[in-house]
């Protein structure tokens, strides 16, 4: 064996390590990002099922006053008994911070405040009345809809890639 032998198995070996060391972490990101989005996934989908139980009992037992207080873009308020205790709680969801740190918070009048882990990046509800139009008169409401897009950001030694979730129900609340 010649010192030219030797030399360009060195090289070879070495490119053939280089090759598994590069695939290994491709493999190891493409993981760490499924992971992660399908925590996110996972995430919204809970998040969905609460919004789901309050919005389906909105109005519920409220029998004087307002059902829905107040209605903007991106915040809602209104009334239901959520837990059946013949006490009509008053349910509060709104978008908490700004720019990559926004957190949506449930909060109910008991003095429960749910900030909810995940990073969200557009929180919508939008109302409508019985026949579909658009409105913004809590009176008229008749279906909501809304809409949540989360994402995280997820750093890889090349580039930067947003993973997250997008979620959107309407609801049409039997007790409006």
């Amino acid at each position: 064996m010649t010192s030219i032998d030797l030399v360009g198995s060195l090289i070879i070996g070495g490119l053939v390590l280089l090759l598994i060391l590069s695939f290994t972490f491709y493999f190891m990101n493409a993981s760490r990002s499924a992971v992660i989005a399908e925590a996110q996934k996972t995430t919204a989908a809970e998040l969905g099922r609460v919004i789901e139980h309050d919005f389906s009992k909105m109005g519920y037992r409220v029998t004087t006053g307002q059902k829905i207080s107040s209605l903007s873009d991106n915040s809602i308020t209104f009334r239901a008994d959520l837990n059946n205790d013949s006490s009509v709680d008053s349910i509060r969801y709104f978008v908490q911070g700004s720019g990559n740190s926004k957190k949506l918070v449930r909060h109910v009048n008991d003095g429960s405040v749910k900030k909810y882990s995940l990073d969200i990046r557009d929180f919508s509800v939008a109302a409508f009345d019985s026949i579909g139009n658009s409105t913004t008169n809590p009176q008229n409401v008749n279906q909501l809809q809304v809409q949540m897009r989360f994402s995280k950001e997820f750093q890889y030694t090349d580039r930067v890639d947003s993973l997250g979730a997008y979620w959107i129900r309407r609801f049409v609340p039997k007790n409006l």
